[in-house]
């Protein structure tokens, strides 16, 4: 009897530590390699009218800078929604940007630019999931778009906006979905995984319900080498 009690009480260790390592491997995404480079961001959300549907839209507008420490940074500013028509891009942010971040305490240098400086191009509408297949669609990932933003010709950023519905529980997971997202986003942009961005940026709507606060959105960034081989920035 002690025999099975000992056996039991191990095998219900096991379990546990196997529980754990899951939850470490989903929540803190240790096999992602960190950068070394450094990433300043800000981000918002607007609501336009879809020209296609004729419905009210949620939009993401930010502007990330990239760059390493103490030397020359590069821009990529955009605006996208999850369920992007992708006919109708806005590819004149540079007043919008300006005056939406202008009081957010974003340094200000950063935000002059034009709207020659930077160009968006190769977008595509995420699959079902997320790139997690039906695992994403029963964790409520919805749809997402992702697109390339380029700076001066010099460097390009893949930029996704997703929806999810998981709110509260969702978060702790994001970095995991965000590799996911990412890397579903990459080969679809990328296929051969050779000639793509050299940054990327996953942005996640993981609590539709407050788009009016800060707390509505989430990211990640993401040095990517060759093959797509990601570094988180953050």
């Amino acid at each position: 009897m002690r025999r099975a009690w000992m056996i039991g009480l191990a095998a219900a260790g096991v379990a546990l530590l196997g529980a754990a390592a899951a939850y470490a491997e989903l929540s803190l995404d240790w096999r992602t390699q960190c950068s070394g480079l450094k990433q300043r961001g800000a981000l918002g959300t607007t609501v336009s009218m879809s020209l296609s549907t004729q419905s009210k839209r949620l939009d993401v507008l930010g502007i990330f800078v990239v760059g390493p420490p103490g030397a020359t940074e590069t821009a990529f500013p955009f605006r996208l929604a999850p369920g992007q028509d992708l006919a109708h891009l806005d590819r004149n942010l540079a007043d919008g940007v300006r005056n939406y971040f202008e009081n957010s305490g974003f340094p200000k240098d950063l935000l002059e630019f034009t709207d020659s400086d930077w160009s968006i191009d190769d977008c595509q509408s995420l699959p079902p999931g997320l790139g997690l297949g039906r695992l994403g669609e029963w964790l409520t990932l919805r749809q997402g778009t992702a697109c390339i933003v380029t700076w001066k010709r010099a460097a390009s950023m893949l930029v996704s906006v997703s929806l999810a519905d998981g709110d509260p529980w969702l978060r702790p997971f994001s970095r995991r979905l965000c590799r996911a997202i990412t890397e579903a986003a990459l080969a679809a942009v990328d296929p051969g995984g050779r000639d793509g961005p050299a940054y990327a940026a996953c942005i996640l709507i993981d609590r539709p319900a407050r788009l009016r606060a800060p707390e509505a959105l989430i990211e990640h960034i993401y040095s990517v080498g060759l093959y797509h081989q990601l570094a988180a920035m953050n």
